[in-house]
């Protein structure tokens, strides 16, 4: 897919789910398990046998899925529904899974202090299983991978967008610390020091001069990052945005091959869009960018016996 193609059907994508509760998020939910994996069975009810515990079944890696799409959220619905679920599904399939996946529709990532609760004791009381949560988030990040025909199904539209759609914001997940990153500017302006960048790093993946300048200077806000982090409320959200960033970038990367410099560029739109930005917004969004190549979520950490010179990760 072109980059205005894939923001296009990440908007649409999670627009689709956002209005999409009960059946039919399972629906969307199970497109998009059928389109990514291979060894996904979709579970239909059928008459006084119901579904027998569980939504979805994945039969290469043994894992049950329990979808919940309320349309408002009750912390009492959702315990009773994940208790119910983990108790059918242990006494009507117990030989037939090794992890249990509780799906849910919270267009907010992350996950909801009951469930995370939830989850832990269920561990604790069944531990020769294996608990895990998707919300829409986890589930883009197995869309993006899809080519421009499956990504049609997965929408339901007969094509993405052939002509270029000028957008002005990326990642909406981001969008709050972008906005801290810009008044942290302001008001440590004058007092940042550049923490020195990975050289090693930016040499082996051959990034030109100006994005090299961009990193580094993306060092000065690192701290103010790992802070904001600090503080979420969601302890999960940093590596979920993470995984995002590497999801996104693993693909791009395989669209463009030997060329990280257009890597860099499609990176840089998946933060803030492909519209002109001011320089204030490409400051911050390098900073994010240098937050997460510090991380090593993009691009690519060198051999640890590799010296510059070499021939580089791109090559």
């Amino acid at each position: 897919m072109l980059p205005h193609q894939r923001q296009w059907a990440r908007n649409e994508f999670r627009e689709l789910l956002a209005g999409s509760h009960g059946c039919a998020f399972e629906e969307i939910f199970d497109r998009l398990m059928e389109l990514c994996h291979p060894g996904y069975v979709a579970v239909r009810t059928h008459g006084s046998m119901g579904d027998l515990g569980c939504d979805g079944l994945g039969l290469h890696d043994r894992t049950l899925y329990a979808c919940y799409a309320p349309e408002t959220v009750d912390p009492g619905e959702i315990r009773r529904k994940f208790r119910s679920d983990v108790l059918s599904a242990m006494t009507q399939r117990p030989e037939q899974f090794d992890n249990f996946t509780f799906v849910h529709n919270d267009p907010r990532g992350g996950i909801h202090p009951v469930v995370s609760g939830l989850l832990v004791e269920a561990q604790s009381n069944h531990p020769s299983l294996k608990f895990h949560e998707l919300n829409p988030r986890k589930l883009w990040n197995s869309a993006v991978r899809l080519d421009e025909i499956a990504m049609t199904l997965l929408l339901g539209v007969p094509e993405l967008p052939v002509q270029e759609v000028v957008y002005g914001i990326g990642l909406r997940e981001i969008q709050p610390l972008l906005d801290h990153l810009r008044q942290e500017r302001k008001r440590l302006s004058g007092a940042l020091s550049v923490a020195p960048p990975p050289a090693t790093k930016l040499a082996y993946n051959a990034l030109n001069g100006d994005y090299v300048d961009a990193i580094t200077a993306g060092f000065k806000l690192s701290h103010v990052i790992d802070d904001y982090y600090s503080r979420v409320a969601d302890l999960t959200e940093h590596d979920e945005v993470a995984a995002g960033f590497n999801a996104h970038y693993q693909q791009v990367r395989s669209e463009h091959p030997g060329d990280p410099d257009a890597v860099m560029w499609e990176m840089e739109v998946y933060v803030l869009g492909n519209r002109r930005s001011t320089r204030e917004l490409l400051l911050t969004a390098d900073a994010v960018l240098a937050h997460f190549f510090e991380r090593c979520d993009i691009f690519d950490r060198p051999p640890a016996d590799w010296q510059p010179g070499q021939s580089h990760g791109w090559a």
